[in-house]
């Protein structure tokens, strides 16, 4: 009953996030993978990746678009840090402001969804349900990729993918793969949005209660 009147207190944040920002963030990346030559917008913590030929000289909004990139793909980083020592403190400093009183309450809770889905899959009987944990946890070679657009009203969006890069390709995360239940069982998303000069969440915690990264939810 208390999960059931948690799930329903949040339903039309839920809704208004998958129907809002996330269609503003697969338009504005599409526009800018065209714009933009190459689609710069995605990168990887991987250094040293081979080019065929040299790369021409950055426009000055191409350097501040890389520079908001590298800052996101740190917190993602430090993030997924703190899912791994299961460190609730530094993941509710990256929550959502109006969210973040709530889900403090519900992580002291661990038999409730929002602690099982972060930690702990065993509270679940769907199999197919794994917990932000267990995905980042059981990668062999964990991969914490960071990408940004911005919309046309001027907003950048940042998407943050969690993944295990000897298991899944980068190809397989410009697919429809990120909408089959493989993915939600092995890649862990979180949406910001740059507000100034600093990235604030975007959607509640790992994408809680959405489609995640699935470019065709709705």
């Amino acid at each position: 009953m208390m999960q059931a009147s948690w799930t329903m207190s949040r339903k039309l944040d839920r809704e208004y996030m998958r129907g809002a920002w996330r269609l503003k963030f697969i338009v504005s990346l599409m526009i800018c993978c065209i714009v933009v030559s190459g689609c710069k917008a995605h990168e990887t913590s991987t250094p040293n990746r081979a080019v065929s030929s040299p790369a021409p000289e950055p426009a000055h909004s191409e350097d501040v678009a890389d520079a908001d990139r590298r800052d996101l793909q740190l917190i993602g980083k430090k993030i997924a840090t703190a899912i791994l020592e299961k460190d609730s403190a530094t993941l509710l400093s990256y929550d959502r402001d109006d969210l973040r009183v709530e889900d403090e309450a519900s992580l002291k809770d661990k038999t409730g969804p929002l602690y099982c889905y972060l930690f702990d899959p065993s509270c679940y009987k769907d199999a197919k349900i794994a917990s932000v944990h267990e995905i980042l946890s059981t990668a062999q070679q964990l991969e914490v990729s960071a990408s940004v657009a911005k919309s046309p009203d001027g907003h950048e969006y940042g998407l943050l993918l969690f993944y295990d890069k000897s298991q899944i390709s980068e190809k397989q995360l410009h697919s429809d793969f990120l909408c089959t239940d493989e993915a939600f069982k092995r890649v862990a998303s979180w949406h910001f949005i740059r507000i100034g000069k600093k990235w604030s969440a975007a959607s509640p915690l790992f994408d809680l209660e959405t489609e995640g990264a699935c470019p065709d939810s709705d």
